[in-house]
């Protein structure tokens, strides 16, 4: 028999396999980024990381990435074609007061599952945001 990965950490990898900024975040990222980069729920990512410690579970992994990546129609999962830039969610804050308190006040990883965008994106929308707080009136962004 050979020795496979579980399902869920199958799939896990298969969808960090697929996404644009590739497996590595999957295997030493902080596990709240991780999850709102591939867009999961921490304890995805965690069970994931967990099941790494069995024996060859690195091997096969790499295996199942190689796999996808050589695959021609891997699709990428829908979530991340969808992302947003932080001009669009500084646009979006602008003409919704709870979009707003979420992109403001909610913690970083939070407001970028919500908002479907990357935290690095989230950051520089709130400094965008910030910043135009303190211009003077009439003077807009070059």
């Amino acid at each position: 028999m050979t020795p496979q990965l579980p399902h869920d950490v199958a799939a896990m990898v298969e969808l960090a396999a697929s996404h644009t900024d590739g497996p590595q975040p999957l295997f030493e990222g902080h596990l709240e980024s991780v999850a709102s980069l591939y867009q999961v729920h921490p304890e995805r990512v965690e069970r994931a990381r967990q099941a790494f410690t069995a024996p060859n579970a690195h091997r096969l992994a790499a295996a199942l990435i190689d796999q996808v990546l050589r695959s021609d129609d891997a699709p990428l999962p829908a979530l991340r074609t969808q992302q947003k830039d932080a001009a669009a969610l500084v646009v979006e804050a602008i003409c919704s007061p709870s979009v707003m308190d979420v992109l403001m006040k909610a913690p970083v990883e939070l407001a970028a599952v919500q908002l479907r965008a990357h935290p690095f994106v989230v950051e520089a929308a709130r400094n965008e945001i910030t910043a135009m707080a303190h211009r003077p009136a009439g003077e807009f962004a070059s």
